[in-house]
């Protein structure tokens, strides 16, 4: 009965022992927190800060800005080429007619418009023909000390380098006539003589291929206009040269009235001129040249003076 007892207990004792073993391997389990290397998949990812690596090349980009430096926008520094046109009107107001000063403000907007990238040469003739004579200014033509100046400013409109230099004055080769009876001065070619043919006092010269006039016209009968203007044109250069006529650039200054004008002959040449005009007299200061020759004229015309000018009329409001 003992020995049942054992047995029992034994078998007891072996179930115990078969249970407690089996929990054992259970046990083996617990390395499974061991794949704790996942952490290490997470160290992978620190290969990310090579992203800044990339930021870092985009820096370079980034330098891109520095070409708004050249932008030269603060260079133009100074008055703009408007501001200056106004300056030369300012100065036609109180040097040329109403009409005049309008005629300038009326120009300054073509100057505007044409200036951009010629903006230094635009204010360069602009301020130069400022200082010109009453003459100059009134009449809206170039200056002649300017004309290079101008010459400058429309090479550069037309994306061009000037090809001739434009004299400052008369050619030095050239003489001053003085007529006291005209009481004129102006500067003609060598060789200038009185015509003894024509029918009113007039000098004549010819340098190359082109003949330089400057004749006594009559005196105005009527206060002087565009209308009465027009006629003393076309009653000077006669019915055979009336094609393209132009008349322009009119002023007054010193009580001289002043009219440019350029046309067509039916005999292939052209004439051109400017007239002086006053109360008493007049005068056209002109060439006759074969049609087609380029004829730069001013250094020619702006060299008339009357010389006893400033005994003149006032200047009319």
């Amino acid at each position: 009965m003992r020995a049942g007892v054992e047995c029992g207990l034994v078998g007891i004792l072996g179930l115990v022992c078969g249970c407690s073993g089996p929990p054992a391997p259970p046990a083996a389990p617990s390395p499974s927190p061991t794949p704790q290397p996942e952490p290490a998949a997470t160290t992978p990812p620190q290969p990310e800060p090579a992203a800044p690596a990339s930021a870092s090349t985009a820096e370079p980009e980034a330098v891109e800005p520095s070409p708004p430096e050249p932008a030269v926008e603060p260079e133009p520094t100074g008055p703009t080429v408007a501001e200056v046109c106004e300056e030369l009107c300012v100065s036609a107001d109180q040097r040329c007619s109403k009409k005049s000063a309008y005629r300038c403000r009326a120009l300054c907007k073509t100057y505007v418009k044409k200036a951009a990238g010629c903006e230094e040469e635009t204010k360069k003739a602009l301020t130069c023909q400022a200082g010109g004579d009453d003459a100059e200014v009134c009449s809206h033509v170039a200056a002649v000390k300017c004309s290079r100046d101008f010459q400058r400013m429309l090479a550069c409109q037309r994306g061009e380098k000037p090809a001739v230099k434009a004299p400052k004055g008369p050619p030095d080769h050239w003489q001053s006539i003085r007529d006291e009876e005209l009481t004129i001065s102006v500067a003609m070619p060598p060789g200038a003589q009185l015509d003894p043919n024509a029918k009113r006092r007039t000098w004549r010269a010819e340098e190359g291929g082109i003949t330089y006039v400057v004749t006594a016209l009559p005196p105005p009968r009527r206060k002087i206009s565009d209308g009465s203007l027009l006629r003393m044109v076309v009653n000077h250069v006669g019915y055979r040269c009336q094609r393209n006529l132009k008349v322009h650039g009119r002023f007054t200054s010193h009580g001289v009235t002043g009219v440019a004008y350029s046309t067509s002959c039916t005999d292939g040449t052209q004439r051109a001129g400017m007239l002086r005009i006053r109360d008493d007299k007049a005068v056209s200061v002109g060439v006759e040249a074969p049609e087609g020759v380029q004829l730069d004229l001013n250094p020619y015309l702006f060299s008339f003076e009357y010389l006893d000018r400033l005994q003149g009329a006032p200047e009319p409001p």
